[in-house]
This record gives C-alpha cells, structure tokens and sequence, in this order.
C-alpha cells in the first residue's frame, strides 16, 4: 500500500468514528494518558475499517475467489 493510499484509508476511517471519541482519542495523547490514547484511537479507526469496508461492500478478509488468474 502507497503513502498515498495509506492517508486515504485513514481519512475515509476518520468519518466513521464519532467526533467525541475522535476528540477524546487526542486529548489522550497527552503524556502520560499517551498509551490509553493511541489504543483507543488505534480500537475506533480498527472499528471504522469495518463499518468502511461493510458500506463499500468488501471482505478485510481475502476470501481467496478473486476472478483475476
């Protein structure tokens, strides 16, 4: 995955996580919360991966039936 495709992901996850979680997930980041932050930042963009995929109607798991040879 580019740069590129890896900053898209993470905006397009950024919309499914509700501002007060968002908010909250960065106001953790401040030592010494730091550690609680990044994982609870790190558990809703998880969450919103799913929510993505599921409204893009795609698999985070390759089920191995690609059609391409």
């Amino acid at each position: 995955m580019s740069d590129r495709n890896l900053i898209e992901e993470v905006e397009a996850r950024i919309e499914y996580v509700p501002r007060w979680r968002l908010i909250l997930g960065v106001v953790l980041l401040i030592p010494p919360a730091s550690v609680l932050g990044m994982a609870l930042l790190g558990y809703d963009l998880y969450k919103a991966g799913e929510k993505l995929r599921a409204a893009e109607g795609e698999s985070l798991v390759d089920d191995g039936a690609s059609t391409e040879p």
